[in-house]
């Protein structure tokens, strides 16, 4: 859930600048973590690519995070392809504020046990924490 918190800290940004947030694609290799935005025509044809991607594992990562957005939600979803963990997906209704971005209260639709969700959002924290630009512009959980 770091990773998830990393991609949205930076996605946040970009919001909070007024910028289109299609799909982006973060991921840790054994090289470091990377992360691309997934261009295309359309905001479902990018997530769809972006689905595609983190469904075959086409980068060779240990763990994965794929961000989509609309006008009032984010939605992340993980896979842990050394773990062995149940894919999970978390969705953020967000509207802009005149400082930033207010978050609703997360939600996890699937992939996380109700004992385990406190233990995930302390890690999404993190993970947005990570990234400070991003961090400042976001409330906290």
């Amino acid at each position: 859930m770091e990773l998830a918190g990393n991609i949205l800290s930076h996605a946040a940004e970009s919001i909070s600048k007024g910028e289109k947030v299609m799909a982006i694609l973060g991921y840790d290799t054994a090289a470091g973590r990377k992360m691309q935005r997934v261009e295309a025509a359309s905001a479902q044809e990018a997530k769809a690519i972006g689905e595609a991607n983190l469904d075959a594992n086409s980068m060779h990562s240990l763990r994965a995070v794929l961000l989509y957005a609309d006008d009032t939600t984010v939605w992340i979803k993980t896979r842990s392809y050394s773990q062995g963990r149940q894919p999970a997906l978390l969705v953020l209704p967000y509207r802009p504020a005149a400082a930033g971005l207010l978050l609703g209260d997360p939600v996890f639709r699937e992939g996380a046990a109700p004992e385990e969700t406190a233990g995930f959002l302390r890690a999404l924290q993190r993970g947005i924490d990570s990234y400070a630009p991003g961090a400042s512009v976001l409330d906290k959980f």
